[in-house]
């Protein structure tokens, strides 16, 4: 377990701000993704030469190369630190340099001219002037504030460290497992660990609960935990898995005909149509014209060049004579007037006639510029004669006729591949690598279009589906789970590859009856991995997505992917779906059977899909049947979102984990009394003195404990099979001091949190809320990283890293609320009045899911793929991401 702070902070009293228009207009800049087609409202601004993806992997070097635009990649560059001494800080965009980059800048707040996005603010000196106090934006967007605002409520409560992050990355190496069960309190469930004391009294033996004071009996022969973490073997399970299996499940619908352009240095694998091979003879035949052209060209303008250079020399030769004649005559008639001088002088030698370089090459002058060579030299210079006089220029040499007109440069040679083809490669160069470095591994085919083609490793007849079977739930997991295992690649490597290359494109999109074989499939052996690849919406079969506008058929459609989804959880089935770049696959409903299975939700260009195949892979599932459940001490409560009593434990049921896996839990301090029952029961009610049956938990007993446990209890099928439960318990003191706590935050823990709960909001189209949540969760970073007076900022990259991984999930959240204003379908959420709430911290969406549940489902319907695509890849964000700073900022200058 990680904490968002040393300490736990503990005050209950009234700790609010408020949310200003200034705030949601600094957070609320869209950041334009490459390759997008999205025109964004308002004013275009340039980006920096700098790029970050998703997940801080920096891009330097500028513009990026062929397929920068495959991903979300946003220009959510951090701000820069300030040269100052003091403490006056000025806003991101006052560090930024202005460069030319493709990205865009559009939304609430644009700046005109070169003046770069107004990122959310960072702290500025007290007094200081703030720009963003002018209404500078839009009046239409002025609304979309106000309309936030009234969310918002004048009073929101300030964001706390009170933050677990439980980790899975470890899970699996437990050391010395115990065989048997923990001791748990038979009133909270809370287990016996180190913390826990045995005492004697005259009946017995007994362990108070740390959790909730309760008084549990200790059988003879318990033995305290001695570590903070026990491991426990639970029972056989279902099986090893040690030997799991990959199942493709590829599209092969008519729309996988689509070629691209790719550079012949790119090799490609696979079956060609004939249309292909047709283009590929064409562009061939139009290569080879273009180069007879090219060579007819080149002779051409050789010949031009040749026959200009004879008639220069023969103007040269035509001056020499007229110049040797004027010379001739100038001789003449001096020589009668100076013959007595003449004779006494010595004689005086004449100027030698000038000398005519010839050019090395012709063809090479004509290559390197060789006429404009030819008119420096030859050109007509005066000259004069010994006795002073000009000697006459030589006539101009006649314009040359005009050149032959080059032929258009052709294009570099390219290929045509299509979508079908690229996936095919992509997929055999993957089970190449699986049979060199894995040959027990099993692989598996399932392919779709009008109907669904069950190939398996390719050594038996394929199974095919149509018309009514593709609408029969029960016969598709029937088939999936009775057909036989693929044998390990190593025996079915030529078969497999043969199937591979037969695939034809033609028809429609059956994918939803080809999903829920190819989970049934691999159910057979849990810990294996489901890739669905598809370039289109489902529109044949179970989950058609066909009807958007019919609510009835489209609620149905939404209903089977999620239960698909929990089926493939529960059986511990890994699904990741990647979609094609700009084609609109319905990425919101077909990702939450990947969400819920901790599988990737992706949109790629075709060209990558074995990069996107391999990445996949390389990530293998450490553990099935995974739940955490996390206990607190009675005086605390979990701020789960979903219940209007909150409690003090609750379980994530987390499914599968990979090594970059991890849930968080945040909590609050009760303010509400907590009374216990004789019975074990609890209740939350006012405090009631005359009430002696109940022991009531008063809040100074809170107030009077230095420190507090928890307790998180994880239950999961290791790779071997077995069921085991972990268990970890930890005690951390306790702090009325907010400051204090927020000077010691581990903002990995806090940004991890932020990230994951604003994309869980706006996966359920709460935007609104998403934005309340980052924009206070940005304030507590951005006070967890204030420096004292006089000291340098050494955090502020963690501030800046801390913006950056947030920009990708806030610029989509307001391109959805951008084009809801544009269309008239902006929503706004009512939200309680401050007489209405409650004491206890409950979230804002709380109170308002049942009133909006249908529009906020109305809402997924105009999820783009690319947002659908960042909502889920920030709802696995880590603690890593946060905590990861992307450049030194003792190197910016």
């Amino acid at each position: 377990m990680d904490f968002g702070s040393s300490h736990i902070f503990t005050e209950v009293g009234s700790d609010t701000e408020e949310i200003t228009a200034a705030d949601l207009q600094a957070q609320n800049g869209i950041y334009q993704p490459l390759g997008s087609t999205w025109a964004p409202q308002g004013n275009a601004v340039s980006q920096a030469n700098v790029l970050y993806d998703n997940f801080m992997g920096d891009i330097k070097g500028g513009r990026a190369g062929a397929g920068a635009g495959n991903e979300p990649i946003y220009d959510n560059r951090s701000p820069q630190k300030a040269s100052t001494k003091s403490s006056d800080y000025a806003k991101p965009y006052d560090y930024l340099k202005r460069q030319s980059h493709p990205y865009e800048y559009a939304g609430p707040g644009s700046f005109i001219g070169s003046a770069p996005p107004p990122l959310p603010p960072m702290r500025k000196k007290e007094g200081a002037a703030d720009p963003m106090d002018e209404p500078t934006y839009e009046a239409f967007r002025e609304g979309e504030y106000q309309s936030l605002l009234r969310n918002a409520s004048s009073k929101i409560r300030r964001a706390d460290t009170n933050i677990v992050a439980v980790k899975f990355d470890k899970l699996v190496q437990a050391e010395s497992p115990v065989t048997g069960s923990p001791v748990f309190c038979g009133s909270c469930g809370a287990a016996m660990s180190h913390l826990s004391k045995i005492s004697q009294l005259y009946s017995g033996k007994f362990w108070i609960c740390e959790f909730c004071e309760h008084e549990n009996p200790a059988a003879d022969g318990t033995v305290i935990p001695t570590t903070e973490d026990s491991t426990y073997v639970t029972g056989p399970g279902s099986g090893g898995d040690a030997d799991p299996l990959v199942i493709f499940c590829v599209d092969v619908s008519g729309s996988m005909a689509v070629t691209t352009e790719v550079s012949s240095e790119v090799s490609v694998q696979g079956r060609r149509s004939d249309e292909q091979v047709a283009l590929q003879a064409y562009q061939e035949e139009l290569d080879a014209a273009e180069q007879r052209s090219r060579v007819a060209h080149q002779e051409a303008l050789d010949a031009q060049m040749l026959a200009d250079y004879q008639e220069t020399i023969e103007g040269q030769v035509q001056a020499l004579a007229q110049i040797q004649i004027a010379r001739t005559a100038s001789t003449a008639s001096s020589v009668a007037p100076s013959t007595q001088a003449t004779a006494q002088a010595p004689a005086t030698p004449s100027a030698p006639p000038p000398t005519l370089p010839r050019p090395a090459s012709v063809v090479g002058g004509a290559q390197a510029g060789g006429q404009r060579e030819l008119e420096e030299r030859y050109s007509a210079a005066p000259q004069r004669s010994p006795a002073g006089s000009q000697k006459p220029a030589a006539p101009p040499r006649p314009a040359a006729p005009p050149r032959p007109a080059a032929p258009p440069q052709p294009k570099k040679h390219v290929s045509y591949v299509s979508r079908l083809q690229s996936m095919q490669s992509a997929i055999q160069q993957q089970v190449d690598k699986l049979r060199a470095e894995n040959s027990h591994k099993r692989v598996g085919l399932v392919a779709f279009n009008n109907n669904v083609t069950v190939i398996g490793d390719g050594s038996l007849d394929p199974v095919p589906l149509e018309g009514a079977g593709l609408t029969d739930r029960e016969s598709l997991i029937s088939l999936g789970q009775n057909f036989p295992l693929p044998g390990p690649i190593s025996e079915v490597h030529r078969c497999l590859t043969e199937k591979i290359y037969s695939l034809t494109e033609s028809g429609q999109t059956a994918l939803g009856p080809a999903l829920l074989i190819a989970i049934s499939m691999a159910a057979q052996k849990p810990g294996s991995k489901v890739i669905m690849c598809t370039d289109g919406s489902a529109n044949v079969g179970l989950g058609a997505l066909n009807d958007m506008d019919n609510d009835a058929a489209y609620e149905q459609a939404a209903a089977f992917y999620d239960e698909v989804g929990n089926f493939a959880r529960d059986s511990g089935v890994c699904v990741s779906v990647l979609t094609l770049e700009g084609e609109d696959c319905r990425a919101i409903e077909l990702g939450s059977v990947a969400d819920k299975t901790r599988g990737q939700v992706s949109i790629v260009q075709p060209n990558d899909l074995n990069q996107q195949f391999a990445d996949i892979l390389a990530d293998p599932v450490l553990a099935t049947n995974v739940s955490a459940k996390m206990v607190l001490h009675k005086g605390l409560f979990l701020k789960d979102g979903e219940s209007d009593n909150p409690e003090s434990q609750a379980t994530h049921n987390v499914g599968l984990v990979t090594a970059d896996s991890e849930t968080t839990f945040e909590f609050g301090v009760r303010r509400k009394e907590v009374l216990y029952d004789n019975f074990g029961g609890t209740t939350v009610v006012e405090r009631v003195e005359e009430e002696p049956i109940y022991e009531s938990v008063a809040q100074t007993m809170i107030e009077g404990l230095e420190k507090l446990p928890f307790q998180v209890q994880i239950r999961y099928t290791g790779r071997d099979g077995l069921d085991y439960q972990r268990i970890l318990t930890m005690d951390r003191p306790v702090t009325k001091d907010r400051k204090f706590a927020e000077q010691n935050a581990n903002v990995g823990v806090i940004g991890a949190h932020a990230a994951q709960s604003a994309a869980k909001l706006a996966v359920e189209g709460a935007y609104a809320e998403a934005q309340i949540n980052a924009i206070i969760t940005q304030k507590l970073v951005q006070r967890c990283t204030q420096p004292e007076e006089g000291q340098e900022p050494e955090q502020e990259g963690i501030y800046q890293t801390f913006l950056a991984n947030m920009a990708p999930i806030n610029s989509e959240i307001t391109r959805a609320h951008q084009q809801e204003w544009d269309a008239g379908e902006y929503m706004e959420l009512e939200t309680r009045s401050e007489e209405e709430s409650d004491e206890d911290d409950v979230p804002l969406v709380t109170k308002n899911k049942k009133k909006m549940s249908k529009k906020m489902k109305n809402r997924r319907k105009n999820v783009s793929d690319r947002q659908a695509s960042v909502f889920y890849r920030m709802k696995g964000a880590t603690t890593k991401m946060f905590n990861k700073q992307t450049y030194d900022m003792a190197e910016v200058v």
